[in-house]
């Protein structure tokens, strides 16, 4: 929530208050925003799974979690003086903090959960996840909306950060034996950040079963960056100048996620199971190609909400019952000495292949000059034909 609150301040800070030379000054600063945020994942994240395979993982997020308060301490005197550099130094630590919390967020759980309820934990951190983005995202605009908005951005990343700070004091510690801990900290940080990262890789290639499973999640994770970078182009093309209307999808879809994830745990009975992977792809494939009949046909703006509103709810659920399995498999797969190091691995695939989903927008719509209908069926069509693929991969690898 405060990665999202921050920098979405952050970019309606350079559009509107900050004075730029022009507008294709602001969208060169909201790109590199973007851009620095996610860089710490390609980065830190092999050495991130390095570190938390080897120390205490609640250890690890209280200071991540101390580290956040100085971090957005920091960022409130920034942003109040105006200092735009220091706020785009300050955006890609905290993109760092996020990438070394990230594989202990998922790593953790088999360690503190029974077996029978880790899909169900699982189901809550996706749908607390997606909520958590949302109110981010809808919180940034509507401080900054308000007359003392500098004031009212400072206290509100502060006060996530102390919040958060406060829950991860409340994580009971684990056990010392549960924790394969390196007592000579030079065995421990000597790796570096190159080599922990080709390591992290290494150990999923070594096992085929873990590359497919997040090969897996990282398509959705490409699906669903490419349908929320479209959504505002989607909104002013077809349905209203009026930027509230994004909102209204981004909430409809994350909403849809959280709701997806939770329905996973209840039909797949807190089991493991690839049952419902290939359907819940085949509906997302199905919502995606609904977008050709649905953009430009002719409907009234309400009708036009509506529909789309369907479809990325019909696209949300079936996401969130297609990857909680995923990532249940992936930490009951491996040993605890390298789970974190694993998942690792797969936020550094998730990351390459939200980068690349840029991109084969770029070639699509602006190469190729493919309406966005036209776009969207080509990620449902890609969709069902690579998770058929790669499903079939997984299964015959278990």
């Amino acid at each position: 929530m405060n990665d999202n609150l921050y920098k979405n301040v952050l970019l309606l800070f350079i559009a509107f208050v900050i004075p730029v030379g022009s507008s294709a000054d602001s969208a060169l600063l909201v790109n590199l925003a973007a851009g620095l945020f996610i860089l710490p994942f390609f980065i830190f994240s092999g050495h991130a799974g390095w570190l938390a395979d080897r120390y205490n993982k609640v250890d690890i997020i209280r200071k991540l979690k101390l580290l956040e308060v100085i971090l957005m301490l920091s960022a409130a005197i920034s942003l109040y003086f105006q200092q735009l550099t220091l706020l785009f130094i300050l955006l890609f630590f905290m993109g760092t903090q996020s990438a070394y919390f990230g594989p202990i967020k998922y790593a953790i759980l088999p360690q503190v959960m029974p077996k029978n309820e880790l899909l169900g934990a699982n189901a809550l951190v996706e749908m607390a996840t997606f909520v958590a983005i949302l109110i981010g995202t809808l919180l940034a605009g509507v401080v900054m909306a308000f007359e003392q908005a500098i004031i009212f951005a400072c206290a509100g990343i502060i006060i996530l950060a102390v919040l958060g700070w406060l829950a991860a004091v409340q994580i009971p510690m684990l056990p010392a034996t549960e924790e394969a801990e390196v007592t000579n900290t030079e065995q421990a940080t000597k790796i570096g950040f190159y080599a922990a990262s080709k390591q992290s890789i290494k150990v999923i290639f070594t096992d085929k079963k873990l590359l497919y499973c997040i090969l897996l999640i990282s398509w959705f994770w490409f699906l669903g960056a490419s349908v929320l970078t479209q959504l505002p182009n989607l909104v002013k093309a077809y349905l209203s100048d009026n930027p509230a209307y994004v909102s209204i999808l981004l909430a409809v879809f994350s909403l849809a996620v959280g709701i997806g994830s939770l329905l996973s745990n209840f039909l797949n009975k807190g089991k493991v199971k690839f049952t419902l992977v290939v359907p819940a792809a085949y509906l997302m494939a199905v919502a995606c190609c609904g977008f050709v009949l649905t953009l430009g046909s002719g409907y009234n703006q309400v009708s036009q909400l509506l529909t789309i509103s369907a479809l990325l709810t019909v696209l949300g659920i079936a996401g969130g019952v297609f990857i909680v399995p995923l990532y249940t498999f992936l930490q009951t797969q491996v040993s605890a000495n390298v789970r974190a190091q694993v998942i690792a691995a797969n936020n550094i695939f998730n990351a390459i292949f939200m980068v690349v989903s840029a991109i084969v927008a770029i070639v699509i719509l602006a190469i190729l000059q493919l309406s966005l209908g036209q776009y969207f069926m080509v990620l449902g069509v890609t969709t069902a034909v690579l998770v058929h693929y790669y499903q079939n991969k997984l299964q015959a690898s278990c």
